[in-house]
Parts: structure tokens; C-alpha cells; sequence
């Protein structure tokens, strides 16, 4: 029985008490049996309220289990696949708890599982590059990028970043395999050796009496050592002696070459001068100047003579740094 019921029995039996005993008057009997019903409605309205209140919490409770259960088991899936060193998969859940549960008590932990990962992606793009820059040539080099994103994890900013470094390696290819028809190979077993050289002209003409030849090229050995050397020729209807060459890139890069006896000679035949020398010349230094955009030659001796290089002394200037630079 609850407390209405109880409360409404007392009070008509007081009441009805009253009447029998001519205590209250009929009028006043119904005035209490009216307040006595709105006393038993506002009971079962505060019984509803409660009832609702109770369900409410209960909804609650429900949902905020519910939204629970995800974040757990982002965050053990991550676990998993970290464990198994699926490394990707984990990366993907761990982001899930951090960007749908940042104020998670498991936000933290996976904050920290995704900077390990980080540090784990790093680690994978230093070393597939520094294999790439070890290779011989860029094609070699765009095999091992192909081989080893597939193979490593990389997270998507270091995976943009070694894309970067392929398309390097492929515009060095595609430059290379379109030069290789202008660069001939000179293969000397006796001598355990072999000179790259250009097939483009290297001529330079000063009016109609005079000509200069200007052509770099690669001397290799064997082993394996790589040197530069400058060839240049003078055709004239005078002597001009030169004993000394001097490079200049409009990039700041100057190169001094000497011309002495015996890399340099000269001979006179049909009333034409002819005078050549074969010189050593840096090698830091030309694959300097092969990055300017003009590089002007002095032959200095008993006359002077200065040009620029032309369009396809430039063009074979750079074919053969970036050949120099392919070969291992």
C-alpha cells in the first residue's frame, strides 16, 4: 500500500467519523475530498518525475558505456596491429582515439604510440634514401624507392617526401637516357680504362680565320676512380701561344688551368696554327660551373681571346657532369 492510498483511507474515515458524529458539515466534507484529490495527484506527479529521472539516468549511464567501448577498442586494435608491427593499421587506430577522444584517459597513450611511429617512419625515409644515393644510377635508384615504399612503413608526410626524392631521380633518368645518344665510350682494357666524351660540337668559332674547340670529358678507371679533364684546340691563321685557361660561371665559380708542356703542343702545317693541350681540371669545380646558366672562357697568352660557350658547349657541359655524376 503506498502512501496516497494510505493518506485518502485516514482522511474519509476522519471525515466520515466527523459526519457521523455531526463534527463537520457536509459542504466541508466535500471540500476535503476534493483537496484530498489534488494532494493524490501532485504524489503520482512527483512519482512520474522520479521515474523519469531515474530512466534518463539510466539512458545515460547506457550511453556513455556505449561511447566507451569504441575508444577501448580503437585503442587495443592499435595495440594489436603495433605488436604485429602492421605499423600503418596501428597509426590508423591510434588517430581514431586522438581525433574522436582527445580528452580520453587512452588519448595520451595513443599521442605517444603515434610520436613512436613518427620516429619509426623517419628512421625508414633516412635509410631508403641514403640506399638510393649509394646506387650507381638514377634508374637503379628509382627501383630501390619503388621497392622499399612498398616494403617499410612511412607515415604520409615522410611517404610525400620520398616522392619528392623519386621525381629528382626520375628527371635525372629521363635527362640521362635523352644524353645518352650525345656521350661516347671509349673502352681501353690495356690501360684498364674508360673515357666518356661528347658527340656535340665543341667549336667555337672567332670570325672565319680563327676556331676554338673547348670539351670537357670523364676518365675512369677500372677501380673505379673518376677524374674530369679539359681538351681545347685552337685553329688559326696566327700563333697565339696560349699557355693558361680560365672558366668563369655566372653563378661565381672560376676554374685556373695551366697549359705547359707536355699536355700543351703546337704544330703549323698548310700556313694554319694549330696549338692544343689535354689539362687535369677540378672536378668540384665543373660540376659547379655545369650549374650556371653561361660560363665564359679566356685563353690567355701571347693574344687573348674570350667567348661564352655556346648553346651546345653548354648542353655537353652538363650531360657530362650529370653522366660524371651517375657513374660509380
Amino acid at each position: 500500500m503506498n502512501r496516497a492510498s494510505l493518506t485518502e483511507k485516514i482522511v474519509l474515515l476522519a471525515v466520515a467519523a466527523g459526519v457521523l458524529y455531526g463534527c463537520v458539515s457536509v459542504q466541508r466534507y466535500g471540500e476535503l475530498k476534493k483537496e484530498l484529490g489534488e494532494c493524490k495527484k501532485q504524489s503520482e506527479t512527483v512519482g512520474n518525475e522520479a521515474k523519469l529521472l531515474k530512466q534518463k539516468n539510466e539512458d545515460l549511464t547506457r550511453e556513455l558505456q556505449q561511447m566507451r567501448q569504441p575508444v577501448e577498442y580503437y585503442f587495443k586494435t592499435g595495440m594489436d596491429h603495433y605488436n604485429d608491427k602492421q605499423y600503418a593499421k596501428a597509426l590508423e587506430y591510434f588517430e581514431k582515439v586522438v581525433d574522436r577522444y582527445p580528452t580520453d584517459g587512452l588519448a595520451p597513450e595513443a599521442r605517444n604510440k603515434i610520436a613512436e611511429l613518427a620516429a619509426i617512419s623517419a628512421a625508414n625515409h633516412e635509410k631508403i634514401v641514403k640506399a638510393a644515393e649509394h646506387a650507381r644510377d638514377p634508374r637503379s635508384r628509382l627501383e630501390i624507392i619503388d621497392r622499399e615504399r612498398e616494403a617499410k612503413f612511412l607515415t604520409k608526410e615522410d611517404d610525400v617526401r620520398l616522392l619528392r626524392k623519386r621525381d629528382e631521380y626520375y628527371e635525372e633518368w629521363k635527362y640521362l637516357e635523352g644524353a645518352a645518344k650525345n656521350i661516347l665510350v671509349e673502352d681501353d682494357p690495356t690501360k684498364s680504362v674508360r673515357i666518356y666524351r661528347t658527340t656535340r660540337s665543341t667549336l667555337r668559332k672567332a670570325g672565319n680565320d680563327k676556331g676554338f674547340y673547348f670539351e670537357i670529358y670523364v676518365v675512369q678507371l677500372y677501380s673505379g676512380k673518376k677524374d674530369f679533364r679539359l681538351r681545347t684546340k685552337y685553329v688559326g691563321d696566327k700563333w697565339i701561344s696560349y699557355d693558361s685557361l680560365t672558366l668563369k660561371g655566372d653563378n661565381g665559380t672560376q676554374a685556373n688551368i695551366y697549359c705547359k708542356y707536355p699536355e700543351k703542343m703546337s704544330t703549323m702545317a698548310e700556313d694554319r696554327f694549330f696549338e692544343w693541350s689535354d689539362n687535369e681540371i677540378d672536378d668540384d669545380k665543373v660540376l659547379k660551373l655545369a650549374k650556371s646558366q653561361t660560363v665564359s672562357v679566356l685563353f690567355n697568352g701571347g693574344y687573348k681571346y674570350s667567348f661564352e660557350l655556346s648553346d651546345e658547349q653548354m648542353l655537353s657541359l652538363r650531360e657530362i657532369a650529370k653522366k660524371y655524376q651517375s657513374l660509380k
